[in-house]
């Protein structure tokens, strides 16, 4: 892998925030901190910050934290040390009320924070709820802390879910040196790029050719939680809408090891990238229906390459819990991974029983120059027929098109976003060249949309 390193200087600054941390705990607002009757508040509100939800009709995630906010809430005007810092409403009890698109309320079971203020939860549905757009309206005590968009799919749904890392594989991140890390921790939306092209691709494969696909899209990333509203917040300055993002839950890991007296377990749990997304991985297919088929995006920085190819074999039916495990042990997957991975595997076979592989499509973006310093290298994990290593946007929006995934008017946007950020088209030509040579990609396609 190619970030230990730089990884390695997030162990003592979330040491330092816990530090900072602990006396402002003792001062959260509590269960109690708004029994003022739900009058509005505006300054230490308890605020729900959440993630969109996708699920089906018989459950959905919830995944969201309870912090003190001073509302109204900018995410295009949040760095990732601020939200290190946030106050949490530690403990708090959660009341859930799904807000239905045909107009019906719904009463939920109600959930409870950690002393961390986060809620992962599952929720289960009653029968009866339809599929659909939904609102589901959390409150804490008397007051609303705020609202979650949840996206019901139907049992047997059968379009395309996405799935895509973040960290160049959609925006330019640097975690290759000290000083590319810092400026991370105190950049605001605002201040991060996409990599060219990147969100008109997520927003055409989210349209479809026929512009009505409204595909599920969900984010994994390996960056800490306290990086969510920075990676919402570009998001929602680049137009990409999704169905929710999952990111590493860094300073839980760190308190756990800490309480636990585990110190030697402390670095490889925080570092661990392979079991932390298998998990991830293997949670979001328990989140949508068994006939719900998958596209992967990733890159080569890291071990997107091995994590999907693993993922796609043991939900083919190629590996079975056992045998998924044996592999991530000869990666040296940390034990607390694998634990979670084997609690999981065996709920995930009985969800896809008799469905098929429902991987698709594996895209690893290609921006490693030196793949040979890889530890897992990007040809051994390579699926023949599902993965396609491209090297940026151009190609990647040419095979989809190919696909049939998206339209020509949706690749033609892709050029006039690059052409807006300077790539030109010898560039263009050569990525598509490149595709060509790698197999994926036919020339037909290439010179079809080549100027």
């Amino acid at each position: 892998m190619t970030r230990p390193a730089p990884f390695k200087l997030l162990i003592p600054l979330t040491l330092a925030s816990l530090t900072l941390l602990a006396p402002l705990a003792l001062y959260g607002c509590g269960d109690d901190a708004h029994a003022d009757g739900g009058k509005p508040c505006n300054e230490d509100c308890a605020y729900a910050d959440s993630s969109p939800a996708l699920g089906s009709t018989a459950s959905f995630p919830l995944r969201t934290r309870i912090v003190e906010e001073d509302l109204p809430v900018d995410i295009t005007n949040a760095d990732p040390f601020k939200m290190l810092l946030q106050d949490e409403v530690d403990d708090a009890n959660l009341k859930l009320t799904l807000r239905r698109a045909d107009g019906q309320r719904t009463e939920l079971p109600g959930a409870q924070a950690d002393d961390e203020g986060y809620v992962d939860a599952r929720v289960t549905l009653p029968a009866g709820v339809p599929p659909g757009q939904h609102v589901l309206e959390v409150l804490v005590g008397p007051v609303l802390a705020g609202e979650i968009s949840v996206r019901l799919l139907p049992p047997t749904h059968a379009g395309l879910a996405v799935r895509s890392d973040v960290d160049m594989t959609y925006l330019v991140t640097d975690f290759e040196s000290a000083a590319g890390l810092a400026d991370l921790m105190e950049s605001d939306a605002r201040e991060r790029a996409a990599l060219p092209g990147m969100p008109a691709v997520y927003r055409a494969l989210r349209d479809g050719a026929d512009g009505q696909a409204d595909r599920p899209l969900c984010f994994l990333s390996g960056s800490p939680r306290f990086f969510k509203r920075t990676l919402e917040g570009r998001m929602q300055l680049d137009g990409v809408r999704h169905d929710g993002i999952v990111l590493k839950p860094f300073k839980d890991l760190v308190a756990a090891n800490l309480l636990d007296f585990d110190f030697e377990s402390l670095e490889p749990d925080l570092k661990e990238q392979v079991g932390y997304k298998m998990t991830a991985l293997l949670t979001l297919r328990l989140d949508i229906p068994p006939t719900t088929p998958e596209i992967l995006m990733g890159d080569d920085t890291e071990v997107d390459h091995a994590v999907y190819a693993l993922y796609h074999r043991f939900t083919a039916g190629e590996l079975d819990a056992a045998g998924l495990d044996a592999e991530l042990a000869r990666l040296d997957v940390a034990q607390s991974w694998r634990d979670r991975v084997a609690q999981l595997a065996p709920t995930v076979t009985a969800h896809l029983a008799g469905q098929g592989a429902p991987v698709k499509l594996i895209y690893i973006n290609r921006i490693n120059a030196h793949p040979e310093n890889l530890t897992q290298s990007v040809a051994d994990w390579t699926v023949p027929g599902l993965t396609r290593h491209h090297r940026g946007a151009w190609p990647l929006i040419l095979d989809l098109f190919e696909e049939g995934h998206v339209s020509e008017a949706q690749v033609n946007r892709v050029r006039a976003d690059l052409d807006a950020a300077g790539t030109d088209a010898a560039a263009r030509q050569s990525a598509a060249a490149d595709g060509v040579a790698s197999g994926f990609l036919d020339q037909a396609t290439a010179d079809r949309f080549a100027r």
